[in-house]
């Protein structure tokens, strides 16, 4: 994995080697939907959710802000 550290006046990029080892498992997933200063955090209990689903939950913010 690389990141980039901003606290200095200029930019270093640091490596951390991956572990492959453990195997991790999804348990769900998490969006942040912000439409001017309104936000909202959408959580699904699923490791996967179609297009169309995350569509439609953009739209019902949209309309609900």
């Amino acid at each position: 994995a690389c990141y980039t550290d901003s606290r200095y006046s200029h930019k270093d990029t640091y490596y951390q080697a991956l572990d492959f080892t453990q195997s991790t498992a999804m348990n769900g997933l998490t969006f942040q939907l912000q439409s001017g200063i309104h936000k909202r955090a959408l959580t699904i209990d699923s490791p996967e959710i179609s297009l169309r689903d995350l569509r439609a939950e953009a739209y019902k913010f949209i309309q609900d802000t």
